[in-house]
């Protein structure tokens, strides 16, 4: 993708209405997690050209990430049920 040098204005609804202070984001809370370390001692140097490999890592990657998601929502769904 090749940029074009030109500067990024958001566009949201509220940009016509409130002018320049309608391109401010809207306040959200956000929640990072830091899984545990990749170990890629294991694998020789030149892991990178066999595809089967790369495809095991990337499947492992996923379903850690897809699990690390599903705790999150399951705590935040536990947090809403207490709220109510």
């Amino acid at each position: 993708m090749q940029s074009n040098s030109l500067p990024f204005l958001p566009v949201t609804p509220t940009v016509p209405l409130l002018g320049p202070l309608g391109a401010l984001p809207l306040p959200s809370k956000w929640v990072i997690r830091f899984g545990e370390p990749l170990n890629l001692d294991h694998l020789p140097g030149e892991v990178h050209d066999d595809e089967l490999a790369v495809m095991v890592g990337t499947c492992e990657f996923s379903h850690d990430s897809d699990r690390s998601r599903a705790e999150v929502a399951a705590e935040r769904a536990k947090q809403q049920l207490k709220q109510m």
